[in-house]
Formats: C-alpha cells, structure tokens, sequence
C-alpha cells in the first residue's frame, strides 16, 4: 500500500496564480528548475491544468496539499476559499495577512479562518510587504495572540531569500516568538536556512516550532543535516513541502526519499507531522 502524503507548499495553477511569476514565464521556470535544482516542471505546469495536477498528486498519493495565498503575488484570501469550493477534499488552506494592515489584518483572519473555509494563516513578515519586519517586532504580535487564542495554525515566511538582511533575521527572535506563544503551533517554511543548527535546537527546545525546509533539501548547503535531524531530534517536527510549481512533486518526493531519511521516518516527514502540527488525526482529512 502506498502512504498517504500531504504536500505542505503548494501553488496552484488557479486563479491569480496562473497571472503570477510562478506560470506566466515557463522558459524561466525551466531554466530555475533545470539549472538551480537539477529538476524539471511537471505537465501540470506547462498545461496550466489543476486536472493533471490533481492527475499527478493522485499518482503520488498526495491526498492533500497546503496552499498559502501570497499577497506579493496578489492572490486573495477569497480565492482560497473559492479553490475549496471548486476542488473539495483535496486542499488544505491558509490566508495570508500582513502586520502592516494593523486591525485589517485581524478582521481577515477572522473572517477567512475562525469563521471562514481556510485552516490557517500565513505571514511573509520579510517579503512582499512595503516594510520588511523581524518575526519579533511588536505589529506582528496581535496576530500571533489571535492565531493562539483560537487555536489557528501558523506558517512564517523564514528563511532562504525571504529576508533581505540577515539583521531581520536571526534565530534568537523565532525562539523568542515561540517562548512567548507556547501554544501557537509555527512552521517555518523555508526551514530557517541558513542557521541550520540553530533551527534544530528551536525545533527540539519549542514543542510549537515545525520546520520545512522545502527548497533548500535540493541541492543546497546543509541539506544533509535536516535528513539527520529528521532520523534523530526533530524526527517529529520536520514536513515535506514541495514548492510545486518551482519544481516537481515526485522529483521533490525522490530528493527527499534521497536525501538520508531513515524509510522508518519518511512517514513522519511526509503525513504524521504534518497532522500534528495541523492539530488533525487522519479521519479529519
């Protein structure tokens, strides 16, 4: 049999996605792909297709997949719940709010999330806004009581090129998020690159921190010692996210499948950890 799997970074050939970088300049994308990665785009993504996605995530056993709006991209939050209505059962997902928007972004969490379709709520505090932030500057902290307070999900935009400066960005200031909301449950997507070790201490001391390293398990520096700390101290925090359309989902699968993950806790990368941090069993899905 098969395991199920959940992919947890997915953007979809949908909507305002279609309009944005990740499909409007294919040629680019191949070459990101092939040069960067040593990958290429899936049919789905020269198609424009949700079908031959859906076709593609079926061949993989992908029963679902996370989708983050991003307001850098101008995808709305009503657009996601629109893609729940025309796809049902198969996403997974989360309104992206910036701290900049003061109550707005109060008023969209609760609308989209608490009484709204999406799951979560996921912020780009050094990307695609006006005014890049620290995780640990005071606006963002409104909206990190609100998510604990109703029990909502987190993914922070932290690390990799998310940042442009380091000074916006060092790991003392998710632990001290963490610390501060024990029981906001945080993903950082891009994992924490490049403070490897750093991010692997976090995610062991702060039962709430989740990492996904995502692109930077492709070919990257220090990629081996996620794969480490997923076979030992954080085999219960690390997830799988493809970055699909950046790359393929069963190439990503494979560079995760060989990347030095013990096959006894692929499981968790791939499905356990993921229900975790969602706060969901299987019968939720």
């Amino acid at each position: 049999m098969m395991r199920k799997i959940i992919d947890c970074r997915v953007r979809v050939p949908y909507g305002e996605f279609l309009k944005s970088g990740f499909y409007s300049d294919i040629p680019k994308r191949v070459k990101v792909a092939d040069s960067k990665y040593n990958m290429h785009l899936p049919q789905s993504v020269f198609e424009g297709s949700m079908e031959q996605l859906l076709k593609e995530m079926d061949e993989l056993n992908i029963v679902k997949a996370i989708v983050p709006a991003r307001h850098a991209f101008h995808i709305p939050n009503s657009e996601m719940e629109q893609l729940l209505v025309d796809y049902p059962d198969r996403f997974i997902t989360f309104a992206q709010v910036s701290p900049l928007d003061g109550q707005k972004a109060l008023d969209e969490i609760q609308r989209y999330v608490v009484e709204g379709m999406c799951t979560g709520v996921v912020v780009e505090p050094g990307y695609g806004q006006q005014e890049k932030m620290a995780v640990n500057d005071e606006r963002m902290y409104p909206i990190y009581a609100m998510c604990q307070s109703n029990n909502l999900p987190m993914m922070l935009g932290y690390g990799g090129m998310l940042h442009p400066s380091l000074k916006l960005f060092q790991p003392v200031d998710i632990d001290t998020v963490a610390c501060d909301f024990p029981d906001l449950r945080l993903l950082l997507a891009h994992g924490g690159w490049p403070y490897i070790q750093e991010m692997m201490w976090i995610a062991l001391m702060r039962k709430n921190v989740y990492l996904m390293p995502d692109l930077y398990m492709y070919q990257t520096p220090g990629m081996l010692d996620y794969a480490m700390g997923a076979n030992t101290v954080i085999k219960e925090k690390m997830v799988w996210g493809s970055a699909y359309p950046i790359v393929s989902q069963k190439e990503s699968l494979q560079k995760y499948k060989d990347s030095g993950i013990n096959e006894e806790f692929l499981d968790n990368v791939l499905f356990k950890n993921v229900l975790r941090f969602l706060n969901m069993t299987e019968a939720d899905l």
